[in-house]
């Protein structure tokens, strides 16, 4: 698992947890959003948890993500059981590479 920093999601707000090895990366691939209401959006797209599984495996072969890699930005306040489960979820899809995105931790 990477902990990475990646350009913010125009209309969906979150506070990132901070880590101080983060750097910062533009997004190219699947990325799931946690906001601090635990709603869940996939690449911009409001989904509800139920629909996690399908939603990703259709979202693969939409995009046609090759690499199947998959960010994660969740809220610092989401439960770790809810980042566990987009985690195991992404895995069973067969996504191979998950990345957790973080915030810079400042001086």
């Amino acid at each position: 698992m990477v902990s990475s920093s990646f350009l913010e999601l125009p209309g969906i707000k979150l506070v990132l947890p901070s880590a101080k090895s983060s750097s910062p990366q533009v997004a190219k691939e699947l990325t799931i959003v946690v906001d601090k209401n635990n709603q869940l959006y996939l690449n911009e797209q409001k989904i509800s948890w139920p629909k996690l599984k399908s939603s990703l495996t259709a979202a693969l072969k939409k995009e046609k993500n090759t690499t199947k890699t998959l960010i994660i930005k969740a809220d610092r306040l989401t439960p770790h059981g809810k980042v566990v489960n987009i985690m195991d979820t992404a895995r069973l899809c067969g996504i191979q590479k998950i990345v957790v995105s973080t915030q810079p931790k400042a001086p």
